[in-house]
C-alpha cells in the first residue's frame, strides 16, 4: 500500500499544472467493492491527497445509472481532472468508459491481464513475485521440497509460470495444477 501512495504522490506531483488549473474540482476515487483491503487503500489515499475527493463504489454506479457510460460522461462533463481506481473491476470499467480523464489504478493483480491500452492509464500492481514466496517458504520451513500452485484461469496460469523459473534456484520443485470449477 505504501508503494501505491508513493506512486500516486509522484504521479500527482508531475501533473501539478493540470491539477492546479482544476484546483476547485474534486478527484474521483472509484472502488471495485467495499472490502477491507480496498478500504485501507482508500484511507491511505485520503490521508495523503490534500484536496477535495469524491468516493464512489462500482456496485452503486451500476445500480444508480442506466449504464456506466452515463456516470463517466457526467464526470467528463464536470471536468474531473483525475480518476483513481481501486481494484480490477473499477479500473476496467473506468478505462472502457472514459475518453479524456487520466486514470491512476491501484490494488490490481496482473494489470497486463486487463489488456488495457491507453495513454491515460497508469498505476501500481499488487503482484507479489513468486520468488518472494519461495524465499519466505524456505525461511518458514527449510526442509520444504515441493511447491504446488493451483490456478483456474489464464491470468493464474501466467502467474504460476513464474514459479518454474525460481524452483531450482531455491532448491525446490514447483508444480502447477489447473483446477476446475467442479473441484
Amino acid at each position: 500500500m505504501l508503494k501505491t501512495i508513493v506512486f500516486l504522490g509522484l504521479f500527482i506531483s508531475f501533473n501539478v499544472s493540470k491539477l492546479l488549473s482544476d484546483a476547485n474540482k474534486p478527484i474521483e476515487i472509484l472502488l471495485t467493492s467495499d472490502n477491507s483491503i480496498y478500504e485501507q487503500a482508500l484511507f491511505g489515499i485520503q490521508t495523503s491527497i490534500n484536496r477535495e475527493i469524491h468516493v464512489n463504489y462500482l456496485d452503486i454506479i451500476l445500480a444508480e445509472y442506466d449504464s456506466p457510460a452515463t456516470y463517466f460522461q457526467e464526470l467528463e462533463n464536470k471536468g474531473i481532472p483525475l480518476i483513481i481506481t481501486i481494484g480490477k473491476g473499477a479500473t476496467r470499467i473506468a478505462e472502457e468508459n472514459t475518453h479524456k480523464i487520466p486514470i491512476v489504478f491501484s490494488m490490481v493483480s496482473f494489470p497486463k491481464g486487463l489488456d488495457l491500452e491507453s495513454s491515460r492509464l497508469c498505476g501500481v500492481s499488487m503482484d507479489v513475485p513468486l520468488e518472494s514466496f519461495f524465499i519466505t517458504l524456505k525461511d518458514i520451513n527449510p526442509k520444504s521440497k515441493i511447491i504446488y500452485s493451483f490456478y483456474s484461469n489464464i491470468e493464474g496460469e501466467f502467474s504460476s509460470e513464474e514459479g518454474e523459473h525460481f524452483d531450482l534456484k531455491n532448491k525446490m520443485y514447483f508444480k502447477k495444477k489447473k483446477s476446475s470449477s467442479d473441484s
